[in-house]
């Protein structure tokens, strides 16, 4: 009886102990639970007030920047409501500085000037290739005013400015996803809720429209009177074309409100600190071992370049000819060039200073610069032989942007002090303003039209006529001036004319109806061309 009944004990005890662990375990996942809930709520709380903060300070502002730009831009890259699209950014940076009261400086001003004069020369060219540098350098241009406007790069390395282009806009993407959320967290002070019926009638249109224009197009395409009866309505209108305009508005006004929203909420939020962490430097003996072996092989060749092609008044060996000559050596001495620029940088900022270095990094560059002169006339040379092209124009700005470059260089090696990153995008900004107001195609279709009609006094032997045709509408003018040159040899010149790309905005289309410049779309260029040629399209 006494082992039963202290057996039965044992067995209480154990199953209350087993009572008591098993509630200690569930409450202990309620409170684990409840805690994880609590954190859940605190952590969206806290989400909704940076949201708000956020919306508040670049929300209303972002989205009327959003629709502005998509109106000017859509379709109408190279029309002159790009112009006001570029004023609108300056605006829109602008006003972003003010809210988080930061200084717009001299050289932000010059951002915003070069910005504004590259957007008019989109409206007076026809060269699409322009067109898109034109656009790559003004989104450069805005990530560097954003840099110079919220962080301080006083005293920031060139590679560590020239890297910030690319984190930037990485970083930026979280809050580019924040960018739809908070619309969403931040209805209410767009003031839809304040008015539901005009919110509900807003909706009933957003929904109405694109399903009205849908059933529309497909009754048009089932019935040939109800089409009839419709176009004689609304006049002839390309029902598809107005659909794919709306989306093609919509996804330009997405993008840009997400993309400004999220870049600048991204510079007012993020710290980023540059400076933080000394870069290490590393010994010079490692640098100036390598420099001084390909200075070794520079100093000879350039001596070669001097001697032999310099003054030597370009006389070649008898089984070269130039064209050889300049096309089999151009490429691998701007590839070497590029190479030199890079190495010097390098060793002038992750390297312990060092008098020899520095003077080896000199001849360098010295070298670097004499090889720029010999790539410039090979490339001469080859022009005279081959005529001229627009990729042969931008391989000569480029030899002179690296010309200037290298004696940024120069100055850095100098005057440690220099910034030789805004001095780069001040140089390269200026240049290429200038290459892109300059209308390079006409003076590529002007050479190359006057080398043919002096061939038998320069010696040009070959004119590209199928290039000429397919240049922009900048190349209008001098076709014109020397139209028989160009179509002196061809029969039918109506038919010619029509082939050619600077004709594209005044011929017939399958319709048999003229494509016409509009108000957005107004370009100089094509505009030029169109009146210069119009006569060569009527019946």
């Amino acid at each position: 009886m006494n082992n039963n009944t202290e057996n039965k004990t044992v067995a209480d005890n154990v199953t209350n102990n087993n009572t008591v662990t098993g509630n200690v375990t569930n409450n202990s996942a309620v409170n684990n639970v409840n805690a994880n809930v609590s954190r859940y709520k605190q952590y969206m709380q806290k989400k909704k007030q940076e949201s708000a903060k956020r919306f508040t300070a670049l929300g209303l502002p972002s989205l009327i920047f959003a629709l502005v730009y998509a109106v000017c831009i859509y379709r109408c890259l190279e029309g002159v409501f790009n112009v006001f699209a570029a004023i609108a950014i300056v605006v829109y940076i602008t006003y972003v500085s003010k809210k988080f009261e930061k200084k717009i400086g001299a050289f932000v001003i010059f951002i915003f000037a070069c910005i504004i004069l590259l957007s008019i020369s989109n409206c007076l060219t026809g060269n699409y290739a322009i067109i898109f540098f034109d656009y790559v350098a003004i989104i450069a241009l805005i990530l560097i005013a954003g840099i110079y406007i919220f962080i301080d790069v006083n005293k920031v390395m060139a590679t560590k400015q020239m890297a910030m282009m690319i984190v930037v806009p990485v970083m930026a993407i979280e809050k580019m996803i924040n960018a739809i959320e908070d619309i969403f967290y931040n209805t209410d002070k767009l003031k839809i809720k304040k008015n539901k019926k005009v919110a509900y009638a807003l909706l009933g249109i957003c929904i109405t429209i694109p399903f009205f224009i849908l059933i529309c197009v497909l009754l048009m395409s089932a019935d040939e009177v109800f089409d009839s009866f419709f176009k004689s309505i609304f006049g002839s209108l390309h029902l598809w074309n107005v659909v794919f305009n709306i989306i093609g508005i919509v996804i330009v006004f997405i993008l840009a409100y997400v993309s400004s929203y999220g870049i600048a909420a991204d510079f007012s939020e993020r710290k980023y600190d540059w400076k933080k962490g000394k870069i290490k430097e590393f010994e010079p003996i490692v640098a100036i071992i390598f420099t001084s072996a390909i200075s070794f092989l520079y100093i000879i060749f350039s001596f070669i370049q001097v001697r032999y092609l310099f003054l030597g008044n370009g006389k070649l060996p008898n089984n070269y000819t130039y064209a050889e000559y300049a096309r089999e050596g151009f490429f691998q001495l701007l590839f070497v060039c590029i190479f030199n620029m890079i190495i010097v940088l390098i060793c002038n900022e992750f390297f312990k200073k060092s008098i020899i270095l520095k003077i080896i990094n000199m001849i360098l560059c010295i070298c670097t610069l004499i090889m720029i002169g010999s790539s410039a006339y090979r490339m001469k040379m080859y022009i005279a032989e081959y005529g001229l092209t627009f990729t042969r124009v931008l391989v000569l700005w480029a030899l002179i942007v690296m010309t200037v470059l290298m004696l940024g260089l120069v100055k850095q090696l100098l005057c440690i002090e220099f910034n030789l990153f805004k001095y780069s995008v001040i140089v390269i900004s200026v240049l290429y303003v200038i290459l892109s107001f300059s209308h390079p195609d006409y003076y590529i279709a002007q050479y190359d039209l006057e080398m043919y009609e002096h061939m038998e006094k320069s010696g040009f032997k070959y004119v590209d006529y199928e290039y000429i045709n397919d240049l922009s509408t900048d190349a209008a003018l001098a076709v014109k001036n020397h139209r028989e040159a160009v179509f002196g040899h061809i029969k039918n010149v109506k038919k010619n004319i029509r082939k050619c790309e600077w004709a594209y905005i005044y011929r017939k289309d399958g319709d048999g109806e003229h494509n016409r410049i509009g108000i957005r779309n107004f370009n100089v260029s094509q505009f030029i061309a169109q009146n210069e040629f119009q006569k060569y399209y009527k019946k």
